[in-house]
């Protein structure tokens, strides 16, 4: 189609909303997506569209005096990334009736899935919501346990009496123990404790080591095995020298 020396694509003879916006000198007529055509002034704009509109047959709709705002587009999100999962926010309960009603849910587990549960875990963490973050970390415990073994702790206390000093009576999540091995302030009772050893020190290697997170670096990892090798071994070979003697 040609209406007066402009050519019209089949695309834009059935558009009914226009914008009409000066850029760069020139009067420009639009649609949302596609320029339709440019003119030296706002009259002949004007009355070029109106021309357009009898001549399809529809009622003279004045064009919109403004530049289109380019519309949102809706990403689909395919993979999902631990780190990013403050983006599924959950409101925080403004009133002890809502905090009680979130803390039900919780316990009912409307929330049991890893990336919901790991979202409240943040925001109780971050506004120190106490019950509600016990509640999340006994969801966490039984929905996700590999999770709750990384972040919050073990899954049982080896030593529930608090008679040793290492993490068999003091836990610790994996995160935190592979925070010790890089800064090398593991507590020479863990060293010394086989149980500490295989099932808290080995596995936060095994998650967070080259092999797995890539957190702890190889030589970080021989300089635990060393401090190891001598706390246990030479300290023990040490003390029975001095005693024979």
């Amino acid at each position: 189609m040609i209406v007066k020396d402009i050519e019209i694509s089949p695309a834009l003879e059935g558009c009914k909303n226009v914008w009409l916006y000066l850029e760069n000198g020139k009067w420009v007529l639009s649609t949302r997506s596609q320029v339709i055509a440019k003119f030296a002034c706002e009259a002949d704009a004007a009355e070029w569209w109106k021309e357009f509109e009898t001549i399809r047959g529809f009622s003279a709709k004045s064009p919109k005096r403004s530049k289109p705002a380019k519309r949102m587009v809706k990403i689909q999100r395919t993979n999902f990334n631990p780190a990013n999962f403050q983006e599924h926010r959950v409101v925080r309960p403004t009133t002890p009736e809502r905090r009680q009603a979130l803390l039900a849910k919780i316990n009912q587990g409307r929330y049991d899935n890893e990336r919901e549960l790991l979202n409240l875990l943040k925001n109780a963490t971050d506004r120190r919501e106490d019950k509600i973050l016990k509640a999340v970390h006994q969801r966490l415990k039984i929905v996700v346990p590999e999770t709750y073994r990384k972040l919050i702790g073990p899954l049982n206390i080896r030593d529930p009496l608090g008679i040793k000093k290492c993490y068999c009576a003091h836990p610790a999540s994996l995160r935190q123990i592979a925070d010790e091995i890089m800064t090398d302030s593991i507590a020479e009772e863990c060293l010394l404790c086989d149980a500490c050893w295989e099932e808290d020190i080995c596995s936060a290697w095994g998650y967070y080591g080259a092999w797995g997170a890539k957190i702890i670096d190889t030589e970080t990892w021989r300089t635990i095995c060393a401090r190891r090798g001598d706390t246990k071994y030479a300290t023990y070979y040490y003390q029975l020298t001095n005693v024979s003697t």
